[in-house]
C-alpha cells in the first residue's frame, strides 16, 4: 500500500508539474503572440509612412515636371513673341520705306 501511495504522490507532483509548464508555455505563446502583433503593427505603419513617403515624392516630382513643362512653354511663348515682334517690326520699317517713297513721290509732283 505504501509503494502505491507513493507512487500516487510521485503521480501527482509530476501531474502539478506539468501543468505548471503548460501553464508557462501557454504564457509563452501569448507573449510570443503579442510580440507578432507588435511588430506586424510596426510593419503596417512603416509600411504605410512609406507609401505616403512615395505619394509625397511622386507629387513632388509631378509638380517638378509641371513646372519644367511650363517653363518650356514660356521659352516657346517668348520665342514666338521675339519672332512676332521682329516682324512688326520689319513690317514696321517696309511702311516708313513706303511712306519716305510716297513723300518723295509727292515732293517730286509738287
Amino acid at each position: 500500500g505504501i509503494d502505491l501511495d507513493n507512487a500516487q504522490a510521485e503521480i501527482e507532483v509530476a501531474r502539478g508539474e506539468a501543468q505548471h509548464l503548460q501553464e508557462q508555455l501557454r504564457l509563452a505563446k501569448q507573449e510570443l503572440d503579442s510580440e507578432r502583433e507588435a511588430q506586424v503593427s510596426e510593419t503596417v505603419v512603416y509600411q504605410s509612412q512609406i507609401s505616403s513617403t512615395k505619394v509625397e515624392l511622386e507629387a513632388v516630382q509631378r509638380a517638378k515636371a509641371n513646372l519644367v513643362y511650363e517653363a518650356d512653354a514660356s521659352r516657346m511663348q517668348f520665342r514666338a513673341s521675339r519672332a512676332e515682334l521682329a516682324e512688326a517690326e520689319k513690317a514696321k520699317a517696309s511702311c516708313e520705306q513706303d511712306v519716305k517713297a510716297a513723300r518723295g513721290e509727292l515732293a517730286a509732283v509738287k
